[in-house]
């Protein structure tokens, strides 16, 4: 009598479902202990246990071989079908086992890099939907402070003197020219400092000391030998630039990223990179030296390494 399907899926084991492709494999209980390593009589035991289960016989035993019947096809089907899922099963948990999870923390502060940082994030998540990726915005040397501290696993900033102080790694990933906005022309910096007295005494709107721009420009200043101007107005925030410049009168430096199409159109020619030449920043990552990287910073490495 056929067993009900609530009691087959609860009394039938895998054990029994390997044992019975065995058996039409080998089509002998003999060999079929010997690959399963197991007695003939315990492979006799677990056949007869099956056929009681299923209230089916499956094989027909002639002359010492098995001689499969109708019932077993359908049986080995169900198993290749149970087989195959646990296959995948087990397929997905060593996926999922090698995920990425925690938390992966960069720094920014490069408005060059803010699309490629969006196209950067959306392939991890993509990628590793377990990693958390959490991203700050801040002052670069206390971005780069807390880099060197652990706190902080890589930074997308401005590399001026970044790789000089011995204490990061860096990997360049574009260059970016600034100029000078001075009653609405774009100026190149040589143009403006070669005529420096006559722009000196304006009111300038720079970025706060320690923002690259701001020590690239001091750096040019002093290698000219040329007075810094007193009038100033300090921002970080460079969505502001452009109305600071409107409402005060302000000379800015401006990076070439941050201007409008109109403005575009009017760039001068711009080349060079010496102090006292129009000056570019250098943008890029920058991780700790030395010591072991994790997985996730290891991981982030190979995704920001180059642009999207």
């Amino acid at each position: 009598m056929a067993r009900s399907g609530i009691t087959l899926h609860r009394r039938l084991k895998l054990r029994h479902l390997h044992l019975l492709d065995m058996l039409n494999t080998t089509r002998s209980m003999r060999q079929t202990a010997a690959r399963l390593g197991i007695s003939p009589a315990a492979v006799s035991k677990s056949c007869i246990e099956i056929e009681e289960i299923l209230g089916k016989r499956l094989f027909e035993r002639v002359q010492g071989h098995l001689v499969p019947l109708p019932g077993l096809e359908r049986v080995l089907v169900a198993a290749r079908r149970i087989d195959h899922e646990l296959q995948a099963l087990s397929e997905d948990f060593t996926r999922e086992t090698a995920l990425l999870h925690g938390t992966l923390r960069i720094g920014f502060q490069a408005p060059m890099l803010e699309r490629p940082l969006v196209s950067w994030v959306a392939r991890m998540k993509h990628e590793q939907p377990f990693l958390t990726v959490s991203i700050e915005y801040g002052m670069r040397k206390r971005l780069l402070d807390d880099l060197h501290a652990g706190r902080t696993d890589i930074v997308a900033v401005n590399l001026l003197d970044v790789a000089s102080s011995g204490r990061f790694e860096t990997r360049t990933l574009c260059l970016e020219h600034c100029v000078i906005i001075i009653d609405d022309v774009l100026m190149t910096s040589a143009e403006v400092f070669d005529q420096w007295a006559h722009f000196v005494d304006r009111v300038w709107l720079l970025p706060l000391r320690g923002m690259a721009m701001r020590d690239r420009f001091e750096q040019i200043l002093l290698a000219r030998g040329l007075a810094f101007p007193p009038r100033l107005i300090e921002i970080s925030l460079p969505t502001l630039i452009e109305h600071l410049v409107e409402s005060c009168d302000a000379a800015a430096l401006m990076p070439v990223s941050l201007l409008s199409e109109s403005q575009l159109a009017r760039l001068p020619v711009l080349e060079g990179g010496a102090a006292g030449d129009d000056f570019y920043m250098e943008h890029g990552i920058a991780w700790a030296r030395g010591g072991r990287m994790n997985p996730a910073t290891q991981y982030a490495l190979s995704i920001m390494s180059s642009l999207p």
